[in-house]
């Protein structure tokens, strides 16, 4: 019983080395013969029979005991001034120098990206370059540093940081596309007048007010059928796309940014200036603006008041118009009564002569028919009232000188007698006939 214990004990080690060994066989087997392909990668593959194949799923893929490079589908390269922050997952690039035209050099910074192609041409890189490394360090580098140095050698530092970056940018992105232009630079001379901001070097000696600028134009030269000569970039045959290219920052040399700082200078003074000038002219017009006011202020108020007379004066006018014509109305309608009663009173003297020319008539018939008798009569016994009334009051003398007469005649006789001979003196004045007619 021991010794078979013994015995069995004996055989476990080599056991556990057997399933050891397998297991290592296996794992071997696995590792050796199968490769993971990550998101976003594709894997080169070549086994140790010499077949070569691209695994471009995700997960594991057959490789054959050979070899498994990983390329990136899509790779960023960025260009930095070693001040800005860099991307560990890209290959970067520091401290790039550009010159401009006109010998101005900067620094820039960049970022590209680009895409792999898959299938055939992917291998063809991979069978070519070897290494993602080395393709991009020998392929998509160089193109991109070169395409750099082209696009700034297309302007002046002056025209990219006085506006032109946009314009940068979009060239820099059309060429790295579509390949470089082929570009001839023409030199001419410029005179004119000396800023603050001029080298004493760049004065001519002749003149010190004027200089002599030389400047510069780029042009794109062209074949025959008009289309721009370009250089194509060699990464675009292998089917490498140009997923972005932007410039991100460009930092000039320290003469420049010295140069930049006198015009931003200038111009600050020049934009001071400008703004007094515009100040000056917004306080004239101002002043303008407030003798304009006055002056139309007193002409509002000139005009008003001469409207107002005005009004007074058509008023009254249309006052005294109307009282004119109540007058003239009053006046007609006087008239008018005053012919009415004018017209009444001759109508009426008509009446009247009419009526006493008919009284008249009247009388003058009746005393035509009696001999005018009620008036003689009348006037006969009114003439006869007369001499009573005087005869009553004829004195009577208190003393009578003389004696009776014979015939008994006295004073009152006397009277009587001379009344009755005026009587008759009257009657025949008067042709009157007291005798009663048979």
């Amino acid at each position: 019983m021991e010794l078979m214990t013994t015995a069995a004990k004996a055989r476990i080690p080599g056991a556990v080395l057997k399933a050891g060994a397998a297991v290592v066989g296996v794992a071997a087997l696995f590792f050796g013969g199968f490769t993971y392909n990550e998101a976003g990668y594709q894997t080169h593959i070549r086994t140790i029979y010499g077949a070569e194949s691209v695994a471009t799923e995700v997960g594991y893929a057959w490789k054959g005991f050979g070899r498994a490079t990983p390329w990136k589908q899509a790779q960023t390269i960025q260009f930095t001034t070693g001040k800005a922050t860099t991307v560990d997952d890209a290959v970067n690039v520091e401290n790039f120098r550009v010159v401009f035209l006109g010998n101005v050099d900067a620094t820039v910074e960049a970022s590209t990206r680009f895409r792999m192609p898959r299938g055939e041409q992917f291998l063809k890189i991979a069978q070519e370059y070897r290494t993602p490394e080395n393709f991009y360090a020998v392929a998509i580098v160089p193109a991109v540093r070169e395409t750099l140095q082209t696009t700034a050698s297309m302007m002046s530092a002056d025209e990219y940081f006085a506006g032109g970056r946009s314009e940068f940018s979009m060239t820099f992105d059309d060429q790295l596309q579509n390949g470089q232009y082929h570009v001839r630079r023409v030199e001419s001379q410029q005179v004119a007048a000396r800023t603050a901001n001029d080298d004493e070097a760049t004065v001519s000696g002749r003149d010190a007010a004027e200089i002599r600028r030389s400047q510069f134009e780029i042009v794109k030269l062209k074949d025959g059928s008009g289309q721009y000569l370009r250089k194509m970039q060699p990464f675009r045959d292998l089917g490498v796309a140009v997923v972005e290219a932007r410039i991100t920052d460009m930092e000039p040399n320290d003469a420049f940014r010295g140069r930049m700082k006198k015009v931003q200078d200038s111009q600050a003074q020049l934009a001071l200036a400008r703004q007094d000038r515009m100040r000056e002219e917004e306080q004239k017009l101002l002043v303008i603006a407030k003798g304009e006011r006055e002056v139309e202020e007193k002409r509002q108020m000139s005009l008003k008041d001469q409207i107002d007379r005005t009004t007074t004066a058509e008023t009254n006018k249309q006052l005294a118009l109307i009282d004119a014509n109540k007058l003239k109305e009053q006046a007609l309608i006087e008239k008018e009564t005053a012919a009415t009663q004018v017209q009444t009173a001759e109508l009426e003297a008509k009446r009247t002569k009419v009526l006493a020319d008919a009284e008249a008539y009247a009388k003058k018939v009746v005393i035509e028919a009696n001999g005018a008798l009620e008036q003689k009569l009348a006037a006969w016994g009114k003439a006869q009232e007369v001499w009573a009334a005087a005869a009553s009051v004829a004195p009577v003398p208190g003393i009578v000188m003389g004696g009776a007469s014979d015939n008994g005649t006295g004073r009152s006789t006397e009277v009587q007698s001379l009344m009755q001979m005026m009587m008759v003196n009257q009657a025949k004045a008067l042709s009157l006939d007291l005798n009663v007619q048979r």
